[in-house]
């Protein structure tokens, strides 16, 4: 690992020595969307070894208070990011997707958070909906040319407005709005409407 570590900085020096501005535009936007996918995938890495990190004990004050002190992490920061090293570590699609820079940090903690708050209510329901989430790996993702150029559906859609009504009262609890499709595993992660599979 150490020479990957070595090869990886180098490979940082070079591409931070570049200039983007002499990069046509769609080449720049590539990049971008290139380069937020590896940063991903070494976020995953970097929670593996977050996890085997604290699974060893080596770190004697605690993981979370070595991750600030030597990782400049704040401390919510550090926790969080412990909380997401324990459950990628049993989540393994999950964790795959996220090494693979298929998903981001955000969006590997909003799944095993829900995946948390599912098994706590049915193990075996949680179970069966972590594989359909990752079973189409890849096909949500746009590329950089479809980003940039949005269809005039996506263009037209818009916000609706906050309601003026706070949580909790009556108008803001009412049931006027239809019902919303019923979970299951093989929904629980459909792509975004729009997005090819």
């Amino acid at each position: 690992m150490a020479s990957g570590l070595g090869d990886l900085r180098a490979a940082a020096v070079a591409l931070a020595g570049a200039d983007p501005v002499a990069l046509p535009p769609s080449a720049l936007a590539d990049q971008v969307v290139e380069l937020r996918q590896l940063i991903d995938g070494l976020e995953g890495t970097w929670s593996q070894l977050v996890a085997v990190l604290d699974g060893s004990g080596a770190a004697e004050a605690g993981t979370s208070a070595f991750l600030r002190s030597s990782c400049r992490l704040a401390p919510a920061a550090s926790r969080a990011r412990v909380v997401l090293a324990r459950r990628l570590a049993g989540r393994p699609a999950v964790e795959a997707a996220l090494t693979a820079g298929e998903i981001s940090v955000d969006h590997a903690r909003v799944v095993t958070n829900a995946l948390e708050e599912l098994a706590a209510a049915d193990s075996t329901l949680a179970a069966d909906a972590e594989e359909p989430c990752w079973r189409r790996r890849g096909s949500w993702t746009r590329s950089a040319s479809a980003a940039r150029s949005p269809t005039p559906a996506t263009r037209s859609r818009r916000r609706p407005p906050p309601s003026p009504t706070r949580p909790g009262t009556a108008a803001a609890t009412s049931t006027s709005q239809p019902p919303s499709t019923a979970w299951s595993p093989s929904t629980a992660c459909s792509p975004p409407r729009g997005a090819s599979s």
